[in-house]
């Protein structure tokens, strides 16, 4: 007898990807917090495995065909998450003035950051972008010394910039994905990054389209589902062809769930 799955649809230009579940899944990523002292390391966990997903799909959608990593370090060993971030804020705004100046609209720059603490403690940030590679890297260098000056909160003055662009091959958006997680994925938290945000991105970024559906299959084994799925989306996996296919269990529920992406 035929059972109903939820399905999970999310498409975007290059990709459709589907996560069949035995229960409802809502949009978006909101879950329910474990309440209590003890568990907000568990929940921090739990907010990183959903925010590496989440940025996976920014990833693909924003820098498929371009894009270039920045990493900025602070000389000083910031431990201090709200000086740090007030610091990358502060750089970003002076970064848009200065593209301005440079003939580049500051709505056309699109960034998606994420945070990393070092063994030592040391804070700094990981920038995925579209600067464009004419831009003088001095100038880049010379804006984010000067942010770190004027932050009366930083004793010692002066950091670092180091910038990648995609078309050295060295990060593919897959590779790039994978390189950004593993901070986020880490098994032991660290305290200073409880209750707070780990990665931040442009308001610009375009979003996956997400769609819930309820569909009927005779099992959650692989032949029936892709079979199903194939028929029923046949307009939105035209030319697509199956690349990933995975069955996995949530780590949280044990719930088993069957994920499959067509490129």
């Amino acid at each position: 007898m035929a059972e109903s799955f939820n399905v999970v649809q999310i498409s975007s230009p290059k990709k459709e990807q589907f996560r069949v579940y035995s229960t409802t899944r809502y949009l978006g990523f909101e879950t329910t917090s474990i309440k209590g002292k003890s568990n907000k390391v568990e929940n921090r966990l739990r907010s990183n495995f959903r925010a590496k997903r989440r940025i996976q799909e920014l990833l693909d959608i924003n820098f498929a065909d371009y894009f270039s990593l920045m990493t900025l370090t602070f000389k000083e060993n910031i431990v201090d998450i709200s000086v740090a971030n007030t610091t990358f804020t502060r750089f970003i705004k002076r970064l848009k003035r200065y593209l301005v100046k440079k003939g580049i609209s500051s709505s056309d720059f699109k960034y998606l950051c994420v945070v990393e603490a070092q063994k030592r403690g040391a804070i700094h940030y990981h920038v995925v972008n579209n600067l464009p590679e004419p831009i003088m890297y001095l100038d880049i260098i010379n804006i984010w010394n000067d942010t770190i000056y004027k932050n009366d909160s930083i004793s010692i003055k002066g950091g670092s910039v180091h910038i990648d662009y995609s078309q050295n091959d060295t990060y593919l958006t897959d590779n790039m994905s994978r390189y950004l997680g593993k901070y986020l994925l880490k098994n032991e938290v660290n305290p200073i990054f409880l209750g707070k945000k780990m990665y931040f991105s442009s308001r610009n970024l375009k979003k996956p389209v997400r769609n819930n559906y309820y569909k009927k299959f005779n099992t959650l084994e692989e032949p029936d589902v892709i079979g199903f799925l194939e028929s029923d989306f046949s307009i939105s996996l035209s030319g697509k062809k199956l690349f990933k296919k995975d069955v996995y269990y949530d780590k949280y529920s044990g719930e088993k769930i069957l994920f499959l992406e067509y490129q």
